[in-house]
């Protein structure tokens, strides 16, 4: 069976440039499936709250304390590698809880 994230990227519907996997394997497999793409292995609320942070819309934010902490606990270098608004056209999740920038 074949997903929907599968189908719209083989047939050139979209281009996966980022994306956010809970579990290490998980995040090593879809590297190693889309080898572009840049490869968050964490929860997505802490990488959507650090995104909003980089952007200055943490004001706008509703995150968990846990959330904000971890975010604040990343490195520059992952900071520089996060999106910015005009950069993602669509947001992808897929079962159980993938999310596909």
């Amino acid at each position: 069976m074949y997903s929907y994230a599968w189908f719209i990227c083989t047939q050139g519907v979209s281009d996966t440039k980022w994306a956010i996997e809970y579990e290490e394997p998980a995040g090593q497999a879809f590297k190693q499936n889309h080898p572009d793409a840049t490869v968050f292995v964490d929860n997505c609320n802490v990488i959507l709250r650090a995104i909003m942070e980089k952007c200055g819309d943490v004001d706008d934010c509703i995150s968990t304390t846990e959330a904000a902490e971890l975010a604040a606990k990343l490195d520059e270098n992952q900071k520089s590698t996060l999106p910015l608004p005009c950069q993602v056209d669509f947001i992808n999740g897929g079962p159980p809880c993938h999310v596909y920038l």
